[in-house]
């Protein structure tokens, strides 16, 4: 009898570990893996997010960043995931002109010296074209090369970026939260005032 209480009570300790543990590991946004800067001037409020990842997982986030805007972005993970790394990539519209038809005249008629007709192949008088727009992207930043925060100070104009996360793999499965930390800072607005006379 007193075996059998052991038993259960042992196990019902094992229970709630078990549950604490998945419930520490999944409620990744409780964690800031990622400290940002407070004097930076940047606002981490709108596009910053968390994950949960397990080894050997890729995964990509899409980003938008504003014209005139600076960013800031920086990844962090917990230790258990590894030295995990990201590639940013801006996806950039490509035209080409591609002809799509032509436009052919009246074929002609050729009598050779025995009077025998054959029918000439008929001439093109115009081509249509047409433009062919492929989305493609180009990388722009490696954090594997040594720095892991990508900084612009300006964005010419508004784009679309692919952030693609790399959790490097191991032997044995592990489970970490990842933060993703999205910093912007708007372009301070100008203006000018009227000035009163002043008197003496």
């Amino acid at each position: 009898m007193k075996t059998n209480i052991f038993a259960k009570s042992l196990l019902f300790i094992a229970s709630i570990a078990i549950i604490n543990i998945v419930s520490v590991s999944q409620n990744c946004s409780k964690q800031s893996l990622c400290k940002p800067d407070k004097n930076d001037g940047f606002d981490y409020s709108s596009q910053s997010r968390y994950a949960s990842l397990s080894s050997g997982d890729k995964s990509r986030l899409y980003i938008t960043t504003y014209v005139n805007c600076a960013y800031k972005i920086s990844v962090c993970s917990e230790e258990s995931l590894g030295q995990l790394h990201y590639k940013i990539f801006e996806k950039v519209r490509e035209k080409k002109k591609v002809i799509r038809d032509f436009v052919r005249g009246e074929a002609q008629t050729i009598t050779d010296d025995d009077g025998n007709q054959t029918s000439a192949e008929a001439p093109i008088i115009d081509t249509i074209y047409d433009v062919q727009i492929t989305l493609k992207e180009v990388e722009i930043f490696d954090s594997s090369n040594g720095n892991n925060v990508w900084q612009t100070n300006k964005v010419d104009k508004t784009k679309n970026l692919v952030l693609e996360l790399y959790i490097p793999k191991k032997e044995q499965s592990t489970n970490g939260c990842v933060n993703l930390l999205v910093g912007t800072k708007r372009p301070t607005k100008s203006y000018m005032g009227k000035l009163k006379n002043l008197k003496d």
